[in-house]
């Protein structure tokens, strides 16, 4: 980009994305112990009789698919539901229990990097 070209919104807010993953991705490898919370707690919260604890299980959720849709997978387009999100992710923690001592984030990003793979460049689905 030349002297004085601002660049777009759009620029901006996939860049400061992008950085954001490599935050991510780079903290993920890290020991559950480090994380806010691991598969196990998240289970858990999302498994509550308590509206509130849900309620943070789902923002929790919301927040890991919105960091990385986009970037690192990428969500069927206004077609997919909160409520669809965390079922995927309750099932897919309540079936894999090999996992869930890792950080939730990270489980999280590596559920739907697989179910929601981003094109290659240049291609369309």
């Amino acid at each position: 980009m030349g002297a004085g070209v601002v660049p777009r919104s759009d620029d901006r807010d996939s860049a400061v994305k992008a950085l954001a993953v490599v935050l991510l991705l780079s903290c993920s490898s890290v020991h559950a112990a480090g994380s806010f919370y691991t598969g196990n707690k998240l289970l858990q919260l999302l498994q509550s009789d308590n509206y509130q604890e849900r309620g943070v299980a789902m923002g929790y959720v919301a927040g890991a698919i919105d960091m990385g849709d986009g970037v690192i997978f990428c969500s069927p387009s206004n077609t997919v539901t909160i409520g669809q999100v965390r079922d995927m992710v309750q099932g897919y923690l309540e079936s894999t229990p090999s996992i869930r001592h890792m950080s939730a984030d990270a489980i999280i990003i590596d559920l739907f990097k697989r179910l929601w793979p981003c094109p290659k460049r240049g291609t369309t689905l």
